[in-house]
């Protein structure tokens, strides 16, 4: 520990130890390379600095105070190839101007999950999905949820009668980390993150790396990794404001329903201060597809809202360095019709501090302090008068140094340090403090052979305070002739047990209270859940096609069953056991195996009109008995087919969606031999139009589950939408 503090005290001594040096202005204009109309709202910012702006209603930009030194200049726009220059600035002023060329697929984006690093997509040799916030606004969703289920086959938003959860590449939820801006999002219920605090409107891309990424990311990153980078640069001044609706009738009552979402947002940047300011709000209306009274008096969807304020200030004194600050702050309500149900109530304050530094153009240096502080609450309606009690205490609280430097122009090398602590404590799973504490150490290389071939190796040595060191290496090749691109890799991952699964005593499920309990007991004496994956993949791009096909082995030992509700199946016509006949305990699954081929594609048919495809096929096994693991779907599907076209100042976007999710096997624990039951598969369709006014004004008009399609086995909440919803939006930005 000594050295963990000797090092972050010597850290912060570094970056401010700066040489003064000449201010220069780099401006220029950005603009269609056919049309010549300005560009307004590109990307542009110096690689290796924290400098960077956006192009106003003329396309013109203007960067400044920028030192003597080469730089790369990196632009971006919707819908256009990326472009980077090199750019000598020894003088007062230096004119770059930009014709960007319309591509719907941009082979030059940058993405930084895979390594950590800032690189081309095309050259990343860890395959990453990359949702732009163009696909995100043209499909309107109303969450992150919707939004990652519309674009990723493997990823499926799953629902038990009291949560919603996930899964991914077929495991459960607490095997993605999820990330905001680098930052992990703690708080978590029944394994899953809380995914409502995320505003979709704020959203610059998604980056989605799939299979163990505990070497830079360390546990809970067996799975995969999902980072949402939010938008960052902006005009002088920028508001962004907007409503949606969807409209339904509930299946059981016929009345009238609807999801509400509304947000809204205000950027200001004036000389070194930048400021960035959302927040949204979510409301759901109940609804039942189970006849009315719900499955034991708990329906489909409970009435729920929710709300998030954000707010986050750059400060950058020079292009070498800045200083950011942010926080948030998340409510959730949800109110149960079942009368002697508790309702719910869950709060989330998160606080974070960076400091990131560029002394020259190929290093950079980040020391971040990051807090998250989720509560949730038990809200017990007392006659009159409504008592809350805390039921769920979590804070997770990060120290990291990210280190990385380029050694010429072949290596490049990223290096850090964390300290991780978390405590948690819940009344309802009759859990006490407790705390679990990790000290970690990572180091990377990549190595570019040649302009064709990249290596790169890692490892992480991280120390947990109950189970001591773990040792996760990772290697990564990229070999790329022309067209082509081959990657391979080879990671180990590492997951401890949670303080829920280790600590856990007599937690009823649902909760005290409902109609039936079945109890779920924590165990002292789990191991910790270690990973070997393999991945293949082979990628085809050009200026219209850009496919890819992966396969990928996980295999988990020491794999902890994840008993809940969201796992099996009840049967209403069984006559529900005695809480003393079901006594369910976390334990160890000897060895599990989760195979899986994937399939990314996107075709751009025309200038107009492009096609974006995902497939995935997943068979997950328990090798200790060779039976397949429950609640997986083997196959799954997506595809998103979009218009776009402009008529002097009006611009119309139409996107139809398809989600197809395969069938799956279940579990049924009223069974006396606890066989699997399969529920049927099925396919929904969405239909969405935007229509946009001087690029200031939008109105959005579609339909959700266009075919109508409802559930045939809605006690198993296999599918639980309410049927066809009518959509609706508004927004303005200026």
């Amino acid at each position: 520990m000594t050295h963990f503090k000797t090092l972050f005290i010597l850290i912060p001594l570094l970056f401010f130890a700066i040489l003064a040096s000449a201010q220069h202005r780099i401006a220029g204009t950005i603009k269609d390379a056919k049309t010549g109309d300005p560009l307004i709202g590109a990307n542009i910012y110096l690689a290796g600095t924290t400098y960077g702006a956006a192009s106003d209603k003329e396309g013109k930009y203007e960067i400044t105070n920028v030192s003597d030194g080469t730089y790369e200049l990196r632009v971006s726009y919707k819908g256009y190839q990326s472009e980077q220059v090199m750019l000598e600035v020894y003088q007062n002023k230096s004119s770059v101007h930009f014709r960007l060329i319309e591509n719907s697929i941009d082979l030059n984006a940058i993405v930084v999950t895979g390594t950590r690093s800032e690189q081309p997509i095309s050259n990343s040799p860890v395959l990453t999905q990359l949702i732009g916030k163009k696909a995100i606004a043209e499909q309107s969703n109303f969450t992150l949820s919707q939004v990652l289920t519309q674009n990723n086959a493997s990823y499926e938003m799953v629902k038990d009668n009291t949560v919603n959860s996930f899964r991914f590449d077929g495991l459960g939820a607490q095997y993605t980390l999820f990330l905001l801006d680098g930052e992990r999002i703690a708080g978590e219920t029944k394994g899953a993150v809380d995914l409502s605090r995320i505003n979709p409107a704020t959203i610059e891309r998604i980056e989605i790396v799939k299979g163990a990424g505990s070497t830079l990311y360390g546990t809970n990153a067996i799975g995969g990794v999902v980072n949402i980078i939010s938008r960052d640069v902006s005009k002088p001044i920028e508001v962004n404001a907007g409503i949606q609706s969807s409209l339904y009738k509930d299946p059981s009552t016929e009345n009238n329903r609807s999801e509400e979402y509304a947000y809204a947002s205000v950027n200001l940047t004036k000389g070194k201060l930048s400021s960035f300011t959302d927040g949204k709000y979510n409301n759901y209306s109940p609804y039942d597809i189970n006849g009315g009274a719900g499955y034991y008096g708990i329906l489909t969807q409970e009435n729920e809202f929710n709300y998030n304020f954000r707010q986050k200030l750059i400060f950058r004194p020079f292009d070498q360095l800045s200083l950011t600050g942010n926080a948030s702050y998340y409510k959730m309500e949800r109110d149960f019709q079942l009368q002697d149900y508790p309702d719910k109530k869950s709060e989330d304050l998160t606080v974070g501090f960076k400091t990131t530094y560029a002394p020259w153009e190929k290093a950079k240096f980040e020391l971040s302090y990051h807090s998250d502080h989720n509560k949730i609450y038990d809200v017990l309606n007392l006659g009159t008068e409504k008592k809350d009690t805390l039921d769920y205490d979590n804070l997770f609280q990060n120290i990291r140094f990210l280190g990385n430097i380029k050694i010429g122009y072949f290596n490049d090398v990223t290096f850090g340090a964390e300290y991780i602590q978390e405590e948690q404590s819940s009344s309802q799973n009759n859990i006490e403090s407790q705390k679990l504490e990790n000290y970690v150490v990572y180091l990377q290389n990549e190595l570019m052979i040649n302009r064709n071939l990249t290596l790169i190796g890692g490892v992480r040595n991280e120390f947990h305070s109950s189970y001591g060191s773990f040792f996760t290496p990772q290697t990564s090749i990229l070999f790329s002739p022309g067209k082509f691109t081959f990657r391979g890799n080879y990671g180990k991952g590492f997951r401890a047990p949670s303080v829920k699964e280790l600590y856990t005593n007599q937690f009823a499920i649902p909760a005290t209270g409902s109609p039936i309990a079945f109890f779920l007991d924590g165990n002292p004496d789990l191991l910790p859940e270690t990973s070997e994956y393999l991945s293949g993949s082979a990628q085809f791009s050009n200026e219209k096609i850009d496919v890819s096909l992966s396969y990928s082995m996980n295999n988990i030992d020491q794999l902890i069953t994840y008993d809940s509700i969201a796992n099996v199946i009840m049967d209403e016509e069984s006559i529900p056991p005695t809480p003393q006949q079901i006594n369910y305990i976390y334990s160890n699954v000897e060895e599990a195996r989760i195979n899986s081929i994937n399939l990314l594609a996107r075709y751009r048919i025309f200038n107009s009109l492009t096609l974006s495809a995902s497939g995935a096929y997943i068979e997950a096994k328990d090798l200790s008995n060779d039976e397949i693991l429950p609640n997986v779907r083997k196959f799954s599907a997506r595809l998103n087919l979009n218009f776009n076209h402009s008529f002097g100042g009006y611009a119309i976007s139409a996107n139809l969606n398809t989600n197809y999710f395969g069938s799956k096997k279940v579990i049924n624990i009223y069974s006396e031999t606890n066989e699997l039951v399969e529920l049927s598969d099925y396919t929904l369709w969405k239909l969405m139009t935007t229509h946009t006014l001087k690029k200031h004004y939008t109105l959005k008009i579609g339909v959700n589950n266009l075919f109508n399609k409802s559930d045939d086995q809605p006690e198993y909440f296999n599918l639980t939408s309410p049927g066809r919803m009518l959509i609706f939006g508004a927004s303005v930005n200026f």
